[in-house]
This record gives structure tokens, sequence and C-alpha cells, in this order.
């Protein structure tokens, strides 16, 4: 089959003046109430949601830990012309995400309150793994307590702090030295 690269005509009805039916159509829309409880949201778009919680809830953590600015963004430094080229802040989140992804031991990506995990792991003169670095998650939600975890992997950190009111609230992630 043939085709041509010819638009097809133009009808002149649709460069008549609308304006009248356009000023009606707006006059509608500002009138219209939403009720967000009539609609439900797709599982998908809640987990699209946490993802992009997790990225932001990163970037403001790498920020402050490395002095950026408030207006760095997780691209800053990429050349987008070269596909090999990557960032000091995505290396750190892909480690982050590849050592939550792969790790035979739980360990390495759950929660632990603070006096749980010095008993499970630190008693009997037992001393903090080198390779993985031990954090501790606060997060102190004024409708509801102060919360304090322990994990040694800054996803698990992320995801703890995405399941609160994150935006409305005070939460902090320290790497620890020793325990």
């Amino acid at each position: 089959m043939y085709y041509n690269n010819k638009l097809p005509p133009i009808e002149e009805s649709i460069y008549e003046d609308n304006s009248e039916n356009e000023n009606n159509e707006q006059e509608e829309f500002d009138n219209v109430e939403i009720d967000l409880s009539q609609y439900e949201v797709s599982e998908e778009d809640n987990q699209f949601g946490q993802y992009i919680d997790l990225l932001n809830i990163f970037n403001i953590y790498y920020k402050t830990i490395f002095k950026k600015t408030t207006t760095a963004s997780l691209f800053e430094g990429i050349d987008l012309d070269d596909e090999t080229s990557t960032n000091r802040a995505l290396e750190m989140f892909y480690e982050s995400m590849h050592q939550y992804k792969t790790s035979q031991d739980d360990r390495y990506v759950e929660l632990y309150d603070p006096d749980e995990y010095k008993e499970k792991y630190m008693s009997k003169n037992k001393t903090l793994p080198e390779d993985y670095p031990l954090y501790s998650v606060t997060v102190n939600d004024t409708s509801v307590d102060k919360h304090e975890k322990i994990t040694h992997n800054l996803i698990t950190a992320l995801v703890f702090i995405s399941n609160h009111d994150w935006i409305n609230c005070e939460w902090s992630i320290n790497q620890l030295n020793n325990f």
C-alpha cells in the first residue's frame, strides 16, 4: 500500500472563533468540586509513589551530608552525551540498592530496635562488620512517638522514613562509627 505524506484538507470550521464556547466550558470547570474519597489509587500508583519518595528522601539526605545546595539534583554533573557518565549521588544510591537486593544475610537489610540489635549482634564482645555501614534512623512524627531504628542499609532507612509522613515530620539518618 502506498502512503503519501500529504496532510488531509483542513476544515475551515476549526478556525472559526469559538471563544464564547471556551469561556462557558471554563466556567463549568471552575465550579467542579472533586471528592477524592470517590477515587481509589491503584497499587501500581502507590508503588511508583513510594519509589519517588525514596528518591526524594535520598536526595535530601545526600545534599545534607555532602553539603550541596538545596537546588542540587541527583543528575548534576552527568554528561548526557556519554551513556557511561555517572555521579557520586547515583553511584551511592545504586550501591545501596544493590546491597539491599543481593544481601543473603537479613542482618544487612532489616530494621532493628537499638537494644534488640545490641543484644542479638553486639553481645559477647562482637564487633561491627567493617564492610557494611551502620545507620541510626530517627523519625519524630508529632502524631506518634519518636521512632529510632538501626540498620546496615541506606535503602532500608529510606523505606522506613517513607512509611511515615516524612514531608511533615522531623527525620534523620546518621551513619554510626561505633555502637
